[in-house]
């Protein structure tokens, strides 16, 4: 064996070492250094101190996570201030100083948000909006690191609610307090109630907000002063990002002084783990979101048929100035009339389906109430909206396949095959069909004679049995059996849309028809061509969604695009004075042989025609717009009515929106006039 491996001879260790106790080893004792304390610490002893910084205010934290004093805020919470204005801030009012107004403002305003905790990522982009906004306002100082006086602060309220304005990209107003008041110009813009607002560019005033007014005080000012360099970006983060509560005069509440009012918020959502949630109060704090779609479809039951886009139609007329039936030229059936166009068949499907498209919908969009003062938007044309989703979709493809590949005519998997010879069977059909003679046979007219005299208007409207005889005619010949199945089920989903036409016309004004109530008993198990490409035979849950979703597409449209345009293109519907809310269906050349004679003595003895120059000049000084006169039959002759509550169309930044009614511009002034009355007739009866 090798040495190598033959073990060592063990220690020899002497017994008193190993039970002699071991000796700890001598440290000099030294005074500790006194410990750094950290950047947001207070002293406990110092005036105004923050050893609590969590407010417990019993209905405010019903709304927000976060709830602190404005010193706490500054202190702990404001990334932007140096460590030396925060201990400056801790010590106002402190031991042996006097408490004045700025240590009442920081111990007795309340800041509250749900962000304060997790800083908001958009901070980042507040000196991008800063840049714009010193672009629209040269001589702002905003963020220079100039002194801080009171015209600062002027200047940081302006750019508060210019900023707020500016994320509310939805609607022209905001909910914000500040902005209370505040509008963006929506007609000319040279209206008696609204004052241009130099400092805030694209915004006028309508009467002054108490808000502002407290917000620009002395005592503010002095505030922003005391913050030093960068003050005015704190400022501007704590109106915009944050809620203030200021103590009420009677001492026995608060009062809302900045942020979205509590009555617009939805409370606390306290989850599983006990933390509470409040997505929507958020969102509104935050950032007024302004997306194209909400997070989830519409319930069928929430989708109501706008039947008031068929009430008081005009007449469109043709080269000899007769009244021009049947559907409308701008409908999508006669501006694509190209049979053996592929494209045309593809373009009238992204009417049809358009949430397949990825275009605008009744089922996962929201409504603009710039565009339209209806519940759903009006999708007669879509040739703006297509054109941009055509843009967009040629802008992703890589540059060599540009030339070869089209995405416009790319179609979806489930409306491939048999669904686009359906949409090309109904435009054939479409031009088959002889609307103008099916008209006349149905709904015969019957021309009144105004040498009688006086006459009651609604003994020449069309019944509501004829009408309902036209337009399912119409639809039966022009949409396929095929789209509503095979079968007796097709037979009686042929049966339930017909009779739910019937119905929808019969309503009375006021009355409305859901999706849910012509879905509710549709069949769709024989429908082929809502079956996928390679269907099994059973239907999973996913595909019965499927199907459903594009059968609700296509019942939407069947009311919405096809038999309201033809109701409005062929009938004046309005109700009468005698028998209120029942509707009564006027072929448009018999409305006009009825209504002339009131028109041409409303045009000698009442109004005065004007030149279109001269209206435009006039119009272009004022924002009260102006409005249309509709008539009313009575028992005998018509009422004429001007209803001042339609909001205009108006030029907004090449982009036409709605304006306000007139009776919202003279609203203010109405309730000015209303209580001076109202305060006259107390005073007499005091007297």
């Amino acid at each position: 064996m090798s040495s190598s491996n033959v073990p060592a001879p063990p220690r020899a260790v002497d017994a008193s070492y190993q039970h002699a106790p071991r000796m700890k080893r001598k440290r000099s004792h030294r005074p500790e250094p006194p410990r750094k304390k950290s950047k947001t610490a207070i002293s406990q002893n110092q005036g105004g101190s923050c050893a609590s910084p969590r407010v417990n205010h019993p209905v405010l934290k019903c709304y927000y996570k976060d709830v602190v004093t404005l010193r706490t805020y500054l202190c702990e919470f404001s990334k932007r201030l140096p460590r030396r204005t925060r201990d400056a801030i801790s010590e106002v009012g402190g031991s042996g100083q006097s408490e004045d107004d700025l240590s009442k403002l920081l111990d007795s305003t309340l800041v509250a948000s749900n962000i304060l905790s997790n800083h908001p990522q958009f901070q980042d982009d507040r000196s991008h909006d800063l840049a714009i906004f010193s672009q629209q306002q040269p001589q702002s100082t905003l963020g220079q690191g100039s002194v801080n006086d009171a015209s600062l602060q002027l200047e940081v309220v302006d750019f508060a609610i210019w900023l707020l304005f500016r994320r509310c990209k939805g609607s022209s107003r905001s909910y914000h307090l500040l902005c209370q008041g505040y509008e963006r110009p929506s007609g000319a813009g040279k209206g008696l109630s609204m004052v241009a607002a130099p400092s805030i560019p694209g915004i006028v005033c309508q009467y002054a907000n108490r808000s502002v007014e407290e917000v620009t005080s002395p005592v503010w000012c002095q505030l922003l002063s005391f913050l030093g360099c960068g003050g005015d970006l704190v400022m501007v983060d704590l109106l915009v990002d944050c809620a203030l509560f200021v103590p009420a005069s009677d001492q026995n509440g608060l009062q809302q002084l900045s942020g979205v009012p509590l009555s617009q918020l939805s409370a606390l959502r306290i989850s599983s783990n006990g933390t509470a949630n409040n997505d929507k109060a958020n969102d509104k704090i935050s950032r007024q979101q302004s997306t194209t779609n909400i997070k989830s479809s519409r319930d069928w039951s929430s989708i109501r048929f706008v039947r008031s886009r068929m009430f008081y139609a005009k007449q469109t007329q043709n080269a000899s100035r007769t009244a021009r039936l049947g559907l409308r030229h701008i409908h999508v059936l006669n501006r694509f009339s190209d049979i053996k166009s592929e494209d045309h068949t593809i373009h009238v499907m992204k009417y049809i389906f358009p949430r397949q498209f990825g275009l605008h919908n009744v089922f996962t969009s929201n409504v603009d109430s710039r565009e339209t003062a209806q519940a759903f938007k009006d999708y007669t044309l879509r040739e703006q909206e297509i054109a941009y989703a055509r843009r967009r979709a040629e802008a992703a493809l890589p540059t060599h396949l540009k030339s070869r590949v089209k995405p416009h005519l790319k179609l979806p998997k489930r409306l491939r095959d048999s669904t686009v010879e359906l949409v090309r069977n109904l435009r054939i059909n479409h031009q088959k069909c002889r609307y103008v003679e099916l008209l006349r046979h149905h709904c015969r007219a019957q021309v009144p004679d105004h040498t009688k005299g006086k006459f009651d208007p609604t003994a020449f409207a069309t019944s509501h049995a004829r009408v309902s005889a036209f337009c399912r005619t119409v639809f039966e010949r022009v949409f396929p059996t095929e789209f509503w199945g095979s079968g007796s089920d097709g037979e009686n989903n042929l049966r339930t849309i017909t009779r739910n036409i019937d119905r929808f016309i019969r309503l009375r004004r006021g009355e409305s028809l859901t999706l849910h109530n012509v879905l509710q008993d549709l069949q769709i198990g024989n429908i082929l061509w809502l079956q996928p490409a390679k269907c099994s035979g059973k239907m999973s849950q996913s595909d019965f969604q499927k199907r459903k979703e594009l059968l609700a597409e296509l019942v939407y449209y069947v009311f919405d695009s096809f038999i309201i345009p033809l109701i409005r293109s062929n009938f004046h519907v309005t109700e009468s004075n005698v028998h209120r809310n029942r509707l009564f269906y006027f072929r448009h050349d018999v409305w006009r042989s009825l209504t002339e004679p009131t028109i041409a003595e409303l045009k000698s003895t009442t109004f005065e025609e004007m030149k279109p120059a001269q209206a435009r000049k006039v119009l272009s000084e004022r924002a009260f717009g102006h409005s249309a006169i509709r008539l009313l039959p009575k028992a005998t002759g018509f009422r004429p009515i001007a209803n001042l509550r339609r909001r205009m169309l108006v030029w907004q930044k090449g982009k036409k929106v709605l304006g306000r009614s007139i009776n919202s511009i003279l609203t203010p002034t109405f309730k000015v006039l209303d209580y001076e009355k109202v305060t006259a007739k107390v005073l007499r009866t005091l007297l």
